[in-house]
């Protein structure tokens, strides 16, 4: 895929493949017939007898694969991105290694402090990692309790959060069925409603079928999951 110039790129996670072999042998192996009991599907109780689920990645092992696929595959050079464009990012739980290294150039990544930020075009950018616990499988999942004392390290006065958590309820959810999004994020965007200097954009990523814009009150908010959302701000 190639990008549109821009003066500035914000990338909001899940950006690198995941290879989780036991799962890609046992599609193989029903495949081939060898086994016919789907790991992936909703059951209850424990798999037959000698069929092993595969159900949780290695997170050792895909850290390896991830920083050797990088060295392979230059991200400015396969995305295009404008030469001089800065660039804003945050990991997803599919990102077991720092993005800010393979992308290059003049980046900034969220890391773990949330009171970090900084500024350009005369705004004021800040984030925070993480997403709703799911298993413990993937990269940056927190309990309720740790996001809610990570978020709460958030300046007040940011015009633009990133983060890769949607927050509760907006573009967050599966066939509007099933919502994940972060009721901690939720609760900064409403307070920020009130203050004299409202958040003017959240932007993020995670839930893939959930993916677009929408602006409510004052702010405008971007879920670019699996697209490329332009905008100007």
């Amino acid at each position: 895929m190639r990008l549109p110039p821009a003066d500035l790129y914000v990338v909001t996670g899940d950006m690198l493949p995941n290879f989780p072999l036991m799962r890609i042998m046992i599609d193989k192996w029903r495949r081939d017939g060898t086994v016919t009991y789907d790991p992936f599907a909703p059951h209850s109780g424990p798999p037959p007898a000698g069929v092993y689920a595969g159900r949780i990645l290695d997170k050792k092992i895909e850290t390896a694969r991830q920083t050797e696929w990088c060295m392979q595959q230059p991200f400015r050079t396969e995305v295009g991105l404008s030469e001089d464009a800065p660039v804003l990012v945050v990991k997803g739980n599919h990102d077991f290694i720092p993005l800010s290294d393979w992308i290059g150039g003049d980046v900034w990544e969220v890391d773990q402090d949330p009171t970090r930020t900084t500024t350009l075009f005369g705004l004021k950018f800040g984030g925070v990692r993480g997403i709703n616990y799911i298993r413990g499988e993937w990269a940056d999942e927190l309990y309720r309790e740790e996001f809610d004392q990570r978020a709460r390290g958030l300046p007040e006065d940011l015009d633009v959060l990133l983060t890769h958590a949607p927050p509760s309820h907006i573009l967050d959810s599966e066939a509007e069925q099933i919502h994940y999004g972060t009721p901690a994020l939720g609760s900064y965007i409403s307070r920020r409603n009130y203050t004299p200097k409202p958040l003017q954009a959240h932007l993020f990523g995670h839930v893939h079928d959930a993916n677009g814009t929408r602006k409510i009150g004052n702010t405008f908010f971007s879920n670019a999951a699996t697209t490329t959302n332009i905008f100007d701000l």
